[in-house]
């Protein structure tokens, strides 16, 4: 993954306070999930590169303390039943 460029989508949301004249919240959203697959290939890589990072999938930032899979979105990769 090293030097490797990533395009990902992905949106900002502004939550404006009249009252207040100004911005009170910010949230965004990040589609990591597609840029991965597109990088590596498959959902087990992704899994394995995401498994214990302090990013989420969605973007959302991991303290180093918190415990990760509280956070994380769980990608598991599906198992293939070969119905031969």
């Amino acid at each position: 993954m090293l030097n490797q460029r990533l395009e990902i989508r992905g949106s900002v949301r502004f939550h404006w306070d009249n009252a207040r004249g100004r911005v009170v919240r910010l949230e965004s959203k990040i589609d990591f999930l597609t840029a991965m697959l597109r990088l590596l290939g498959g959902l087990a890589d992704v899994a394995r590169v995401f498994d214990r990072s302090l990013i989420t999938l969605e973007g959302n930032l991991v303290a180093k303390d918190d415990d990760v899979s509280e956070h994380a979105t769980k990608v598991t990769p599906l198992d293939v039943v070969n119905d031969s």
